[in-house]
């Protein structure tokens, strides 16, 4: 019998691991408190240990700027991105910016990465999970959750902090995506299903066509800078100013009285989803005129926290509307509609949610386990693959006509800091652990990109720049097929005051916990969908998308690149996800780059390039010579992703910080 696959909800608040043994039940593990719901905080305290969950959580107002929570908000950003922006203002410890524009959480245990702190709480879960279950091997493979709506480097920063974790990510799977997975083992759900997914940090809504053998996404939205972190920043700038005017004093320009400020949020924020009024007094969060102690009393009804919170709530749904349209279904054809995360327990957010598709949404499951049992589920169903034991209901497979492409082009300026291989070296088997205390048709042709001068247009740098190179686009396409049998895992492998801080959510308030769910029936496959389109720079600022939004997952798509002068060995080649034909208006993820070409005269060396994105929605790039058949040299430099020598060094620091 092979080690199993944990499950692990990887939230910005909170993180939740789960089982599922052959036998077909899922178990939610607990710590040694018997606390299934784990705190995503990490803190460095003054003696140069570690602590993650609840213990750290503990430490955010005492040493708010060495306790950093909150770092999936930074996962696969840049260090100039309007979002990381914003949170450098906002969070308590400090953010600068590091190599490849690589946002950098300083603390006095070091520089970390996102991803490293990441890779701190996927340890800890899986210590969990391996205390809790004893003599069943080393926990080295798992299945993690992101949001639906997350772009190709905040996965792929996902998986490379599991590498750094030591610990192989099997797949990387859509948090909507898993939650559907362990409603409908519990409860075979059939038909259309809305799963509406607001969390700490993030909000995705997935439509899924549920039958008995497969689970198909088709459609998904997000917005991920929105969550139930922007409740509690709203109640925390409302209390400041509140405070400012009573004292006259700007409790802004105290870290620690902030994150007081952040706890009380919180608490009053779960207090108002049990009742309807809640008042709290909180002593000394500053001193006055003779060293006289300030103080703050909060009364707050849920009507007046309604109020303050109701257009965050109203934000989700035109994303609702927006998966809607893209899956070309009607408000009539949704089935069930089913609540995930912790933010769906505020009334507000489920009186608009019934309101808004006009059924009352299912609370009959815990909406803080449901990803993690569904990623669990997801990794059963893996692990009995890669043994041979069964094999994947396979989806329709599309066709594909056969077209040649040529590329000419000599440099596209871009980023020099490679991306970290797609199979990073294997992690030593050896380790120490601490213990921690309608649907849209299926089509993968991108939308026909007007040329804004020439027929054949050249791929350029960004406008301002001329290049002297010609551009002719035709495709060959490979989507939607899913193999009976997969060979390996995927390629994500390797690569203190008078208030208490609230504790982890009531677990056993709305719904049955799904703690010990027997699964009677097999687990269905899943087939999901891109959420972005992708593409590469073309002369003019414009865009040219090679995969379009909502195509199914697994695909590829083929483009033959051609050089523009004699003798050039290098090709580079500017990629952005997003569905503008304008450049800027698009995300930049980095650069392709083609090198060690054949010399040859100009347009003679013809490179056939795959772009393929897998299950998990991550990219991957391969060449060959489309003359010789030869391998050629194919790299994609991500902005903001770590290198193959920081994620070797993150893997050492890991070992000394938590062994």
């Amino acid at each position: 019998m092979s080690t199993p696959i944990i499950g692990i909800d990887l939230g910005t608040t909170n993180s939740v691991v789960s089982i599922c043994d052959q036998r077909g039940t899922t178990r939610v593990l607990a710590d040694r408190e018997g606390l299934k719901v784990q705190p995503s905080v990490v803190a460095f305290p003054p003696n140069g240990k570690v602590l993650v969950g609840t213990p750290a959580k503990q430490r955010k107002v005492i040493d708010p700027q060495n306790t950093v929570y909150s770092v999936k908000r930074l996962m696969g950003r840049t260090i100039r991105s309007p979002e990381v922006a914003l949170l450098r203002e906002r969070m308590s410890y400090r953010i600068a910016g590091g190599n490849n524009e690589q946002p950098i959480i300083k603390t006095r245990a070091g520089d970390f990465a996102p991803g490293d702190i990441s890779a701190i709480i996927l340890d800890h879960m899986r210590d969990i999970a391996q205390d809790q279950l004893g003599d069943v091997g080393e926990l080295d493979r798992a299945v993690v959750t992101v949001p639906a709506n997350f772009n190709e480097a905040q996965r792929g920063a996902t998986a490379t902090a599991g590498a750094v974790a030591g610990i192989t990510v099997v797949r990387v799977l859509n948090e909507p995506t898993a939650a559907a997975l362990a409603y409908g083992q519990k409860k075979r759900l059939n038909g259309l299903i809305a799963v509406y997914d607001f969390g700490g940090g993030t909000f995705d809504i997935s439509l899924l066509k549920l039958s008995e053998e497969v689970f198909e996404v088709v459609g998904t939205a997000g917005d991920s800078m929105l969550g139930g972190d922007d409740f509690d920043e709203r109640l925390v700038e409302d209390m400041a100013a509140q405070f400012l005017q009573q004292h006259r004093f700007d409790l802004r320009t105290d870290p620690q009285a902030m994150m007081r400020l952040r706890g009380l949020a919180e608490h009053i924020k779960i207090e108002l989803s049990r009742r309807m009024t809640t008042k709290v007094h909180v002593d000394e969060l500053a001193y006055g005129d003779g060293g006289k102690a300030l103080g703050l009393d909060v009364e707050m009804t849920r009507q007046q926290f309604t109020d303050k919170t109701r257009d965050l709530v109203d934000r989700s749904f035109p994303v609702c509307e927006e998966a809607l349209k893209l899956a070309g279904v009607q408000m009539s054809d949704i089935t069930d509609v089913v609540l995930v995360g912790g933010t769906t327990r505020i009334p507000y957010v489920q009186e608009q949610v019934a309101r808004f598709f006009r059924q009352k949404p299912r609370t009959d499951l815990n909406p803080e386990e449901a990803v993690a049992v569904g990623a669990a589920l997801q990794g059963e169903q893996l692990r009995s693959v890669l043994d041979g034991s069964v094999t994947v209901p396979s989806a329709r497979a599309v066709g594909a006509a056969t077209q040649d492409d040529t590329l000419a082009s000599d440099t596209v300026p871009g980023t020099t800091v490679r991306q970290p291989p797609a199979t990073p070296p294997p992690i030593p088997n050896a380790r120490t652990t601490m213990r921690g205390t309608g649907m849209r048709p299926n089509t993968d042709d991108a939308p026909t990109v007007d040329r804004p001068t020439v027929d054949r247009p050249t791929l350029g740098r960004i406008p301002v720049q001329k290049i002297p190179a010609k551009m002719t686009i035709q495709e060959k396409t490979r989507e939607g097929a899913i193999k009976d049998r997969v060979s390996g895992p995927e390629a994500s492998t390797l690569i203190a005051g008078d208030l208490p801080l609230p504790g982890p959510p009531d677990t056993t308030r709305r719904g049955e916990p799904i703690s010990s769910a027997a699964i009677t029936s097999p687990i269905p496959a899943v087939h999901d969908i891109t959420p972005h389109s992708l593409g590469i720079a073309t002369v003019g600022g414009y865009c040219e998308h090679l995969v379009s939004r909502n195509s199914r997952l697994p695909l590829s798509k083929e483009r033959i690149f051609t050089s523009a002068r004699d003798g050039q060995v290098q090709i580079r080649i500017r990629i952005c996800q997003g569905e503008s034909r304008r450049l800027m208006d698009n995300t930049i993820i980095g650069d392709l780059v083609l090198s060690g070409l054949p010399i040859r005269d100009r347009g003679q060396a013809r490179i056939t390039v795959t772009f393929s994105i897998n299950e998990s929605g991550i990219l991957r790039v391969s060449a060959r010579d489309a003359q010789t058949g030869q391998e050629q040299r194919a790299e994609v430099s991500v902005l903001g992703a770590q290198t193959p020598e920081q994620i070797a060094v993150a893997r050492q620091r890991m070992g000394q910080l938590r062994g």
